[in-house]
């Protein structure tokens, strides 16, 4: 059981966070309740809960419990196959994790998506603008969004945000809790909900960076689409997509030929290509969904494929994937003034996965300290690379924050 809060002055920015694994739902929410005593009987103006599958038939009642005892404007939250807190994860067995906090200038508007209204959403603009937006005049800063994976179409929906709100980056994950349609869990406020998606927008007085960690390391060189059909690859540098990679993997060594063999390849698609040279971070690294040897095509979920576009083809391992987050982790610790953070881990980023490697809330640990942070384990990944918003998988999507630089 862990906690960690930034103490600060009651009239700046301050995030709590804590983590149970008790099994008994109740006692699950006493114990985060005791590790926030220093603040329990003070509002919030934000609370978000995440609780593992173990406690999900117990979900309302938790979080009547937390809404009772802190009061917040705003709560949000949802369940997950395993949720994280600072430098705890909690995988196969109860958990649940919870950060708390005050955002002094900051305008909070809950959003809620019902199934039945993604026509409008998707095609209404000023429909979207009003769900999402309280003032005209302000941009948010963020969207923190957390959706249901049978009844959101995230592919449209993220271009449709970007449409209303250009600049608003969007970070959040697919509920995990549930295998088929009604069985994930969500709550905003006094709602509770099995489908859809909720979330929050957040303006004013916050400083917000976001990171997204694809974890993947690029094999060969990187290759001129020459001929497509929206998501499947024909040609290759005028060679047939097949024939392309095999004389890539002909090139490996034997560590490469397994990661090969054993977790297949992807496909980084080049985000800006106004670049001499392209590397970590340049690339929307995809899924590759098929094959057809006897074509020599190659299928990956990505429709915004076009003739002229760089590719190259990536490996991903559990070296590669601590190297990578280490790495963007260290880029945050410079930006310093970090009060919070909300992280979202692809939910095959388990433990064995990373085997002895440190874990995901470990790494966020020995980079950042006891930085309140609170969790869970996605089906999909929600988070932007370059200045684009994308659902990705393998993935860990985090957001920090901290007040506003007069700078």
């Amino acid at each position: 059981m862990k906690v960690s809060a930034m103490p600060q002055p009651l009239e700046q920015m301050q995030f709590f966070s804590a983590i149970s694994d008790s099994p008994d739902p109740a006692k699950a929410v006493e114990h985060v309740l005791s590790r926030l005593s220093s603040r329990v009987g003070q509002p919030f103006d934000l609370v978000m809960m995440f609780v593992t599958t173990d406690h999900v038939d117990h979900f309302q009642s938790m979080a009547k419990q937390l809404q009772k005892a802190l009061r917040p404007n705003v709560i949000l939250g949802c369940a997950g196959t395993s949720v994280l807190g600072m430098q705890t994860q909690i995988q196969d067995g109860p958990g649940l994790s919870v950060i708390a906090a005050t955002l002094p200038g900051v305008q909070i508007k809950p959003v809620r998506f019902h199934p039945g209204e993604w026509g409008q959403v998707l095609n209404d603009t000023e429909f979207l603008t009003q769900q999402i937006i309280s003032d005209p005049l302000d941009d948010p800063k963020c969207m923190v969004l957390l959706a249901d994976p049978f009844s959101t179409p995230m592919v449209s929906f993220l271009p449709a945000l970007k449409l209303v709100a250009p600049d608003m980056p969007v970070i959040g994950g697919m509920a995990s809790s549930g295998d088929a349609p009604g069985t994930n869990r969500f709550i905003l406020n006094d709602q509770y909900w099995f489908d859809g998606a909720i979330g929050i927008t957040l303006t004013g007085n916050i400083a917000v960076n976001c990171t997204l960690s694809q974890g993947a390391r690029p094999i060969g060189k990187p290759m001129v689409v020459t001929r497509t059909d929206k998501h499947v690859i024909h040609e290759l540098g005028g060679k047939p997509a097949i024939k392309a990679l095999n004389e890539i993997i002909d090139t490996l060594g034997p560590l490469e030929r397994n990661l090969v063999k054993s977790n297949g390849v992807l496909v980084g698609r080049v985000i800006n290509e106004y670049q001499s040279r392209f590397g970590r971070g340049d690339f929307l690294v995809r899924k590759v969904v098929g094959y057809d040897d006897e074509a020599g095509v190659i299928a990956i979920n990505d429709s915004r494929l076009r003739v002229g576009q760089t590719v190259q083809f990536h490996v991903q391992d559990r070296d590669t994937a601590v190297e990578d987050f280490t790495m963007l982790l260290d880029l945050q610790r410079i930006k310093g003034d970090l009060c919070g953070a909300f992280i979202f881990p692809s939910h095959t980023r388990t433990k064995s996965f990373f085997g002895v490697k440190p874990t995901d809330a470990q790494l966020v640990y020995d980079a950042l300290g006891d930085l309140p942070m609170a969790g869970f384990f996605a089906t999909g990944e929600i988070g932007p690379v370059g200045n684009d918003n994308y659902m990705h998988s393998h993935t860990v999507s985090m957001v920090t924050f901290g007040p506003q630089s007069d700078a």
